[in-house]
């Protein structure tokens, strides 16, 4: 089979055609960015003039920290776009200082849909988590290392110890075996619930009394404003582009 940018090219080029597209948006330079740039290439040969806008969300920066040979086609990607945003003030700095681009990106901050998440729009399921009395204490997450997973159990370990407290794990990731086993080593399992991926998290969030977020970086930090958003308090590091997220001691 073919590689998947230039198979996601081919076929981004096709919708294009067959639906009559302008513009196409796509997320992150590696790999979308290039299969979109090929795409709107192939369609002009056609006489349809594309245009592609690349929104960043970090992932692309972190590819080229990992190595840097990624760096030549992920500055082109971003500078052949018709227009580049970033998800925050931090990375556009970031793509920037560590990307060297030169052309224009745009600082459009993520949202959510104030109609979905509310402060009262918990599930019967949701509810059922929680004991009367139990302050739930929310983490969400992809378990990588870069969360300190392993600073969220030690946080609500001193917490569990002051008052009745049960921890909300919300995700996937490498880490979540890690995770159960120090809940474990720890002495609070019993107090510790691993949701795995949530679709509506909206559904859960709201019977949270704290998001914990100790991130060593955000590029946003989207779990922050969710939470927000559902009247639940957050307490995060100031780290990347969180702090304009979470306004301190508001």
């Amino acid at each position: 089979s073919p590689p998947y940018t230039l198979a996601l090219a081919t076929k981004m080029a096709e919708v294009a055609e067959r639906a009559g597209l302008d513009l196409l948006h796509v997320h992150y330079a590696l790999p979308h960015a290039i299969s979109g740039i090929l795409a709107r290439e192939m369609s002009d040969g056609n006489g349809v003039r594309l245009k592609v806008v690349t929104t960043l969300h970090g992932t692309d920066i972190t590819i080229v920290g990992q190595d840097r040979s990624y760096l030549p086609i992920t500055r082109w990607g971003i500078e052949q776009s018709d227009a580049v945003t970033a998800v925050s003030r931090y990375l556009t700095e970031m793509t920037f200082r560590e990307l060297g681009v030169r052309r224009k990106v745009e600082t459009i901050p993520n949202f959510v849909d104030p109609k979905r998440y509310t402060p009262d729009g918990a599930s019967s399921y949701a509810r059922t988590l929680v004991r009367e009395g139990e302050a739930a204490i929310v983490h969400v997450s992809n378990f990588r290392p870069v969360k300190r997973i392993g600073d969220v159990l030690k946080v609500f370990d001193r917490i569990r110890r002051k008052i009745p407290a049960r921890l909300l794990l919300i995700g996937d990731g490498p880490q979540r075996s890690l995770a159960e086993r120090l809940a474990r080593d720890l002495g609070f399992e019993d107090r510790a619930t691993f949701l795995g991926n949530v679709v509506a998290i909206e559904t859960v969030l709201p019977v949270g009394k704290l998001l914990l977020l100790p991130s060593d970086v955000e590029s946003f930090g989207l779990a922050a404003l969710e939470a927000m958003a559902c009247g639940v308090p957050v307490i995060g590091t100031s780290a990347g582009g969180l702090p304009e997220v979470v306004e301190d001691g508001a």
